[in-house]
């Protein structure tokens, strides 16, 4: 119940937060994710034992991770700019995950997590690291081009290879719980691809961090 509470509070209270201040939304992220973690471990407690810690921790982790994850595309979309800056999880991730792929395939020799992800390799990881941050200035030569906008374009450059490393990382976390509970997907929601989790594991990954750029001073802005 706290954690259906959790995930149905925090979008209601925080969706308008950002027109009041970046100060003020992620205060209200804080305060309840601060509270939901105190009301769980209240609940642990209480229990006499009926309730195991490690499972209220990892309870803890993936919601306030998800709802925060998914969140954070919304606030991207109603944030200044918000039209292009929504596209960039979703051009980090699936751009950063194709490449590492195909790179993986035709040049991989080194394993990166080989107890983790046994098909993940170093050549895969750099060169999605690579493509993702020239994607990001693609990006933007297209908004400039389309749009008229101003990028930043170092600016687009760094998030892109700080976001494709998030996101790889994002990755990996998944694949580690998913291990460590024994099961292939998150659910099977989508016939052959999992659960919406497993479609979307780096893109939720991303999504905040690029919240937290967005809210920057204008000298650290995607545009001028």
């Amino acid at each position: 119940i706290p954690s259906l509470l959790y995930a149905v509070l925090l979008p209601i209270l925080t969706l308008d937060a950002l027109y009041i201040s970046a100060a003020y939304y992620l205060a209200t992220v804080a305060v309840i994710s601060f509270l939901y973690m105190i009301v769980m471990f209240i609940v642990t407690v209480l229990s006499n034992g009926r309730v195991v810690f490690s499972v209220v921790a990892q309870a803890v982790i993936g919601v306030v991770y998800v709802t925060v994850g998914f969140i954070s595309l919304a606030l991207l979309r109603r944030s200044q700019n918000g039209i292009f800056l929504c596209l960039m999880p979703f051009i980090g991730a699936w751009s950063t995950d194709a490449m590492a792929y195909f790179t993986g395939v035709f040049l991989g020799k080194h394993k990166l997590c080989p107890a983790i992800s046994p098909k993940k390799t170093v050549e895969g990881s750099i060169g999605g690291l690579v493509f993702g941050a020239g994607l990001f200035v693609l990006y933007g030569w297209i908004l400039q081009l389309a749009a008229g906008m101003t990028p930043n374009y170092i600016i687009f450059a760094c998030t892109g290879l700080i976001i494709s490393i998030v996101s790889q990382m994002g990755d990996l976390i998944a694949s580690v719980l998913k291990r460590e509970h024994g099961v292939k997907d998150f659910g099977n929601l989508i016939p052959g691809h999992g659960g919406i989790v497993d479609r979307f594991d780096s893109v939720i990954s991303i999504s905040p961090l690029l919240v937290m750029v967005s809210l920057l001073p204008q000298n650290f802005s995607f545009f001028f």
